[in-house]
């Protein structure tokens, strides 16, 4: 299996998100729109436009299939007050089957929950099984049949972690000076 741009650069981004946070508590608002302005300056307008589109088909479909397994699962009031509007059905779109399965996987992978202070192990872990859980309801078609090795996207997602501290040690040189 080999990794198309577009999913490289789906998980570039993943990477970016992973760091924006750090940067942003270090050097500001400014200093998370440079990261992301050096993050994705390697991609023509047309790879950067067709990235916008997987990232918002995926945050929708996301939403959508949450949607529809907390319907089942929780109370009316909770869906009242986590959905106050039905998300809408997602069109896939043009985007392959391996493609949608990597992006899903990678929002359940960097979405995972971090044990809190002074969190009790079983809260956590209670915590920990219901994400793992809505995973399968989500991205249900890479647990029946998977069309990708995870090894290889957690591989280019550790290259394109890499890619990102490359970029934070560059801003920091430059703010040093």
């Amino acid at each position: 299996m080999v990794l198309s741009d577009l999913e490289k650069h789906f998980i570039l981004s993943r990477a970016y998100h992973e760091a924006e946070p750090f940067v942003r508590e270090r050097w500001g608002e400014d200093a998370s729109d440079e990261l992301w302005n050096m993050t994705m300056v390697s991609l023509t307008d047309d790879e950067f436009s067709e990235y916008l589109k997987l990232a918002e088909k995926l945050g929708q479909l996301v939403s959508r299939r949450l949607f529809e397994l907390w319907r089942f699962m929780m109370s009316e009031e909770y869906m009242r007050e986590r959905y106050p509007e039905e998300p809408p059905v997602v069109e896939i779109g043009n985007f392959s089957a391996g493609t949608l399965q990597i992006g899903l996987y990678l929002h359940w992978y960097n979405s995972m929950p971090s044990k809190e202070d002074n969190e009790e192990d079983e809260k956590y872990e209670r915590r920990k099984d219901l994400h793992d859980y809505a995973f399968g309801y989500v991205n249900q078609e890479a647990v029946k049949n998977p069309l990708f090795d995870i090894d290889e996207v957690l591989g280019e997602q550790q290259k394109k972690r890499q890619t990102i501290k490359n970029i934070i040690s560059i801003m920091q040189r430059s703010r040093d000076k």
